[in-house]
């Protein structure tokens, strides 16, 4: 019995900070995905809409939201709070504004950087012709 529980301790030990990697590591991939489904739902509902779609980030408060362009103000459909272990490093959008024009097509190309706590730079870029949006980590 007490072999058994000396082999079981020994496998937690092993385990327990693997299963920790594996966790970081699905946040961090959950919250790349959301951020590329974000800006491609922005680019389907402005071509749906016919309608004037922005993702707007925010370094400071390390968050971005997804909003319709509307006069006189903006409604915002969505936001979100990047997790920890994922902070935004920068954008090439002016103004931290990316935009999808009524027929869906991207105001221009640009990337978003991401740091995960490894200091590791994961870049999403939107090509300015077609919209598509790729991930490079």
């Amino acid at each position: 019995m007490l072999a058994v529980l000396v082999i079981i301790s020994i496998v937690s030990a092993v385990a327990v900070p693997r299963i920790d990697t594996v966790l970081e590591s699905a946040v961090k991939d959950a919250a790349v995905r959301e951020l590329v489904t974000d800006l491609r739902y922005a680019r389907q509902m402005a071509l749906t809409e016919g309608r004037i779609y922005y993702i707007a980030f925010n370094k400071n408060m390390q968050t971005y939201q997804v909003s319709v362009a509307g006069k006189p103000t903006q409604i915002i459909i969505k936001q979100v709070v990047l997790p920890d272990g994922i902070r935004l490093l920068d954008t090439t959008f002016t103004d931290d504004k990316f935009y999808y024009n009524s027929m869906g097509a991207p105001s221009r190309g640009g990337t978003i950087e991401l740091l995960d706590r490894k200091n590791r730079v994961i870049s999403i870029t939107v090509l300015p012709a077609t919209g598509r949006v790729r991930i490079y980590r």
